[in-house]
């Protein structure tokens, strides 16, 4: 199966972790910059928003499991 580009973005340093969301609606990037922001996008479109982090990047993320 061939892939094709849909879209792109760039962050503000390198990626240190991908994660999409249960429903598969919004992937999670945290990246190696000094902000420690984890950048959600949107699957369909690339939309970006970023939520704060801590000082020194974020090495790692995962998704809150639904409550039931």
């Amino acid at each position: 199966m061939p892939f094709a580009k849909h879209w792109a973005a760039r962050l503000d340093d390198y990626v240190n972790a991908l994660d999409f969301s249960p429903d598969g609606a919004l992937l999670a990037a945290a990246t190696a910059a000094e902000s420690g922001n984890v950048h959600l996008l949107a699957a369909a479109d690339g939309a970006r928003r970023a939520l704060p982090g801590h000082p020194g990047g974020a090495c790692s993320l995962a998704w809150q499991p639904a409550a039931n």
